[in-house]
């Protein structure tokens, strides 16, 4: 501010900072999807261990666990 003037429309510089860190924040998301998308492609041509976690019917392999650390 300079004798009372206010340099620039600091409510739509507010704006468009609040947009760009949507925008970063989606951008990063749409990474690590595609991310786990691509384990996930791999491990349907090659995985076929299965474990269980909790019980007989809940059911986890190997590729749900690195799916889930990318995550």
């Amino acid at each position: 501010m300079v004798q009372g003037f206010v340099f620039g429309n600091s409510k739509q510089r507010g704006k468009n900072k609040m947009a760009d860190l949507w925008k970063e924040s989606f951008d990063h998301a749409i990474a690590v999807a595609r991310k786990a998308g691509a384990v996930i492609r791999d491990a349907l041509q090659n995985e076929v261990k299965i474990m269980t976690k909790s019980s007989s019917v809940d059911l986890v392999t190997k590729t749900d666990q690195k799916v889930e650390n990318i995550i």
